[in-house]
């Protein structure tokens, strides 16, 4: 699309982390007993507790933001 060929990628980063940072306020207002709640994954079908899924999620952000300041990076953006 337009905004992916021709649009600088600070606006995008930006976005990314404002959104951790909402993440990061929610989370560190969970208690333990909300952070060990189960909920059935949509896709899986398993049970997963909340404090594993914010884990993988944390991760998973990481590595896609890592992707995205590399090829910044690669590309003088």
């Amino acid at each position: 699309m337009a905004d992916s060929k021709n649009m600088r990628i600070e606006p995008t980063l930006k976005i990314i982390e404002g959104l951790h940072k909402r993440w990061v306020f929610l989370l560190r207002s969970l208690t333990k007993e909300e952070l060990g709640k189960k909920y059935i994954h949509p896709e899986q079908g398993k049970e997963i507790r909340l404090d594993k899924a914010i884990g993988l999620y944390a991760w998973l952000c990481n590595h896609h933001l890592a992707h995205l300041t590399g090829l910044k990076k690669s590309k003088n953006w």
